[in-house]
C-alpha cells in the first residue's frame, strides 16, 4: 500500500513544498520552539554545531547546520564523504554494476551519467562506497579525496524515498531520482566520482562551487547540464562540496586504479553508523 500510495502522490512537487516551508523564518520565540521540537524529535546532536540553537531561524538553517569541523579530522587520504549509515562498501561487480539491496543491482554508469568525456579519462569502475544521512545527521557532503573538481553534473529526475523500505523494493532505486555528480581527479592522477542522490522531501541540493543554483527547481527547466568550476577547485579531504536541504543517500566511485588492491574496508552486512572524515581503508 505504501509504495501504491508513492506512485500517485506528485513527488518532486511535495518536496519542492517542503522545502519552501522549511525555509520560512518565524518570529521569536516560534522558531526557538519549532528548532527544539525538531532536534528533540530527531535526537539531533547540537555539541558539534557551529552555532548555538538560537542561532537557527528556520528548520533549513537548523538542518543545513555547519559544524565544528575539528570534530572531523581525515584519518587517512580516503575518507567518508558524510555523516550517516554505512550500506554497503566494496567493488564494482566485472559486469560494471553495484548493490542497491539483496537482490537488486544497478549500472554505475548509469549512476554517474558517463558520457564521451569520461571515456575520454579512462575511467573504470573500480569500487564504491554507498551512505544513507537520516534526519538527525549532519547534512553536508564533503570530499573523499584531495584534488582538483573538474566538472559537477545535474541529472534531473524523480524523488523516491531513499529509506530501507524502497531501497529493498524499487529497482534501479539511485538512477530513478535526480543526482548531482562531482567529478574529482585526485592527488594521483585517477578519478573520483561522489553522487549525490535526491529523494522525496529533499527540497533540494545545493553547492557552493555554482553561484545561484539549485536542484529540483520547478521555476526553471530541468535538463541535464554539466557545470565547468571557475572558482578555485583544488580541495583537501574534507572539504565542502554541497548540501542536502533534507535527508538523503551519498554515494562515493572510486577509479579501479585507486581501488584495485586489499586496502579498502569491505562491508556488505548489517547497516552500520560512519561519520565524515573516517576511513574507508582497512
Amino acid at each position: 500500500m505504501y509504495k501504491i500510495i508513492m506512485h500517485a502522490l506528485p513527488r518532486n512537487i511535495i518536496s519542492y513544498l517542503c522545502g519552501k516551508i522549511f525555509k520560512v523564518k518565524f518570529p521569536s520565540p516560534f522558531y526557538l520552539l519549532f528548532n527544539y521540537l525538531f532536534v528533540w524529535l530527531y535526537k539531533i546532536d547540537m555539541s558539534e554545531a557551529e552555532k548555538p540553537l538560537f542561532s537557527y531561524k528556520s528548520i533549513n538553517e537548523l538542518f543545513t547546520r555547519k559544524i565544528l569541523m575539528s570534530k572531523r579530522i581525515p584519518e587517512s587520504s580516503y575518507c567518508s564523504p558524510c555523516d550517516g549509515i554505512l550500506q554497503v562498501s566494496q567493488a564494482v561487480e566485472i559486469d560494471n554494476t553495484a548493490i542497491q539491496a539483496k537482490g537488486l543491482s544497478y549500472s554505475v554508469s548509469d549512476l554517474l551519467s558517463l558520457d564521451d568525456d569520461d571515456n575520454l579519462d579512462n575511467f573504470l569502475p573500480g569500487w564504491y562506497t554507498t551512505v544513507y544521512l537520516a534526519p538527525s545527521n549532519y547534512h553536508r557532503v564533503h570530499s573523499p579525496v584531495a584534488g582538483e573538481v573538474l566538472s559537477i553534473k545535474h541529472i534531473p529526475g524523480d524523488l523516491w524515498p531513499v529509506n530501507s523500505y524502497f531501497v529493498n523494493r524499487l529497482p534501479g532505486l539511485f538512477i530513478k531520482n535526480e543526482r548531482l555528480i562531482f567529478k574529482i581527479r585526485e592527488n594521483s592522477g585517477y578519478l573520483v566520482y561522489v553522487v549525490m542522490v535526491g529523494a522525496l522531501n529533499v527540497g533540494q541540493m545545493t553547492t557552493h562551487f555554482v553561484d545561484n543554483f539549485a536542484t529540483n527547481n520547478l521555476r526553471k527547466k530541468s535538463y541535464k547540464r554539466s557545470f565547468n568550476i571557475e572558482k578555485d577547485k583544488t580541495i583537501s579531504v574534507g572539504d565542502e562540496l554541497g548540501v542536502f536541504h533534507f535527508g538523503s543517500t551519498a554515494i562515493v566511485v572510486f577509479d579501479e586504479n585507486i581501488s584495485n588492491h586489499e586496502d579498502f574496508y569491505k562491508y556488505n552486512e548489517k547497516a552500520q553508523p560512519i561519520r565524515l572524515g573516517q576511513s574507508l581503508l582497512n
